[in-house]
């Protein structure tokens, strides 16, 4: 579903568009043939981040799960973070 709702993002799509069209020389045959290399050329290197973001998140997730230490300091930041936000809401002047 996350694959999907990137490709489909509107103001993605609207981004590939605008900005692969200033890379198009004025002197090319085939406008069309251009924004279609272009626009592969975008997709290709999207998914390539989106490969490299995935590796490292699941090895900083294989860290944090494996290490005992890494984890105690990951709940005490969201349970300090927590605390926070409640207390804030708490003290709140809204009903």
């Amino acid at each position: 579903m996350g694959c999907c709702n990137r490709v489909t993002l509107p103001s993605l799509q609207a981004l590939k568009i605008v900005l692969s069209a200033q890379f198009i020389p004025g002197t090319t045959d085939s406008v069309l043939v251009s924004m279609m290399i272009l626009g592969l050329v975008f997709m290709l290197m999207t998914f390539a981040v989106f490969i490299v973001y995935g590796l490292l998140s699941g090895s900083f997730s294989d860290y944090i799960v494996k290490s005992k230490k890494a984890s105690a300091v990951m709940q005490r930041i969201f349970a300090t973070s927590f605390s926070a936000l409640g207390l804030k809401l708490a003290f709140s002047d809204q009903v």
